[in-house]
């Protein structure tokens, strides 16, 4: 939306110079303060991700949590509690000749169907993606056999 309106404005002020009367104040004011508020609020973000971007995210047996650090400023820490976490690879082709990819986490709503939790925005090798999916299935695993009502020892 942001990038139609741009090129709208920019159109206009092309427009204007060429059929009108040059540019007048107001326009002046558009280049000098609208296009870098517009690059800072938009590309800026991006910018910022693309050369110093970091991804945290925490998973543990009732929540996912994560946060974005852009080098200078970090996003608040958001929790996504789940009943049940599902995950998969998402391959996302090439880079430097190894395969890639992004880790997708779901789980269940309550009428049952699967629903989209989270996406890392960092893509990772494959053979890493499958080191932190075996990570995540330890930490189930650990919960499963601390769980009183899954009796490891018997007596029999």
């Amino acid at each position: 939306m942001f990038a139609n309106i741009f090129a709208f404005a920019i159109y206009g002020l092309i427009v204007y110079s060429v059929w009108g009367e040059g540019l007048p104040r107001l326009s002046l004011f558009a280049i000098y303060i609208f296009l870098p508020l517009f690059y800072a609020i938009t590309l800026g973000r991006l910018t910022l991700w693309n050369l110093f971007g970091r991804e945290f995210v925490i998973i543990n047996t009732k929540s996912l949590s994560y946060r974005r650090n852009y080098g200078f400023f970090t996003t608040q820490l958001k929790v996504l509690p789940f009943k049940d976490l599902h995950y998969t690879i998402k391959e996302r082709g090439q880079r430097s000749g190894v395969d890639s990819g992004t880790l997708q986490f779901a789980h269940h709503n309550e009428q049952g169907l699967s629903v989209n939790l989270f996406t890392t925005s960092v893509v990772l090798p494959i053979k890493r993606l499958q080191e932190l999916t075996e990570q995540v299935r330890f930490i189930f695993a650990l919960e499963r056999i601390s769980d009183p009502e899954y009796d490891v020892i018997h007596l029999n």
